[in-house]
């Protein structure tokens, strides 16, 4: 929408003054700024896409994104991820490490500003959750020794730990050379 103004001045018996005319350009509001993550939730170590759910509307029709990564659920905001200036994001790896033994959230929030529409219009939060590595599962000893004529006893093996907690896929494998 354009609207132009001019101003008439008066002044007694004296001849009007008309100003000069001014454009003024009145930008529609920014709207559609929805994310969403591509996997979630993600293993320590592994990576995902943070994508643009449509496209942003309004302003001038040029945008401006704008990242930012919270570790406390959205709460608090560091200051915006250096370099993040894409329509979507995809976080470094050494972003999403999870050195705990319990679930990590990272929240991502994106910004749009265009033009004018200084403002910026937050998107929705994205909670990326990633587990602990898996840990554990190790034997208690290296090396067992048993007679050939009497039954092995049981291994002894540490329960898996990390992960997303539950745990499938048991695989034993075996070897008669060693290898």
């Amino acid at each position: 929408i354009v609207k132009k103004y001019k101003r008439t001045v008066t002044s007694g018996t004296c001849a009007t003054l008309e100003s000069n005319e001014v454009s003024i350009t009145i930008l529609p509001a920014l709207a559609n700024n929805v994310i969403s993550a591509d996997t979630n939730p993600l293993c320590n170590g592994q990576n995902t896409q943070i994508s643009s759910v449509g496209t942003s509307t309004g302003g001038t029709s040029t945008f401006t994104y704008t990242w930012f990564r919270s570790t406390d659920g959205g709460t608090t905001w560091g200051a915006a991820i250096s370099g993040a200036t894409g329509i979507n994001y995809t976080p470094p790896a050494n972003t999403l490490q999870n050195t705990t033994n319990t679930n990590l959230t990272f929240t991502f929030r994106r910004d749009v500003t265009s033009g004018a529409c200084s403002t910026p219009l937050q998107s929705n939060l994205i909670n990326i959750v990633v587990h602990p590595s898996i840990g554990g599962n190790s034997f208690a000893t290296a090396t067992e020794v048993y007679c050939y004529t009497r039954p092995a006893g049981n291994l002894a093996i540490s329960a898996p730990t990390g992960g997303s907690g539950t745990y499938s896929n048991w695989v034993w494998e075996s070897s008669t050379n060693g290898t």
